[in-house]
């Protein structure tokens, strides 16, 4: 269990880097302010381009009131090296 742990908390620290945000201090997720890329398909519209490559994230809004502009990405959901492809295919969805 330990080295799970630290697997992912390393994935957790990487995400975070290549995203350019806050290293996580506990959990399992990261909250990415999209509101800069967003058209006029809002939200929605984004994590359907998001699938479309492959990338399955949850809507912010899904979390509460405090993530409307927002996706969730849970970088325990699969293997380290999986969820580092999918933050290369967000960063690039992101610039």
């Amino acid at each position: 269990i330990a080295d799970a742990v630290k697997r992912y908390q390393c994935a957790g620290e990487a995400a975070a880097e290549a995203l350019g945000l806050t290293a996580p201090q506990g959990g399992t997720f990261l909250f990415i302010d999209v509101s800069h890329r967003l058209d006029d398909r809002g939200l929605e519209g984004f994590l359907i381009d998001c699938i479309e490559k492959g990338l399955i994230l949850a809507p912010g809004p899904a979390c509460g009131e405090d993530y409307p502009h927002h996706v969730r990405l849970c970088f325990t959901a699969a293997p380290p090296d999986v969820v580092g492809r999918g933050v290369g295919v967000l960063k690039r969805l992101l610039s």
